[in-house]
């Protein structure tokens, strides 16, 4: 299992001790947010697949980062949609990076996590 495929495993454990039930979904998508504008606008041409991703995390969990976040913003056709934000700066020595994990948001009407995503561009 690679790094990444383990804290999505971590990051879907920590959403199941909200709501036990998560919708099947049948690949994973990630985007990547810098933090440089906190007003993010995702676009499917932004997205990327499992696979593709995991050389660059291997990368971006040992480059001196403190902390990465984990969020899943829900389910675009059968789709698990992450972000996973990263901050501006990193240390030059080679710090254990916490990884942080975060559900997608709880909708007002039902109290529930709210799994449909669709995209704003």
């Amino acid at each position: 299992m690679s790094q990444l495929q383990y804290h999505i495993v971590k990051l879907l454990d920590f959403i199941k001790e909200i709501e036990k039930n998560i919708p099947v979904w049948d690949n994973v998508l990630i985007y990547e947010n810098y933090l440089e504008n906190y007003s993010v606008s995702i676009k499917k041409s932004d997205l990327i697949n499992l696979i593709d991703y995991e050389e660059k995390f291997d990368k971006l969990i040992s480059a001196g980062y403190s902390w990465l976040n984990f969020q899943c913003l829900g389910i675009y056709q059968k789709k698990l949609i992450i972000v996973i934000e990263i901050p501006r700066d990193f240390s030059d020595e080679r710090v254990k990076t916490n990884v942080n994990y975060s559900g997608p948001f709880i909708s007002s009407e039902t109290g529930k996590l709210s799994w449909d995503f669709d995209f704003s561009g």
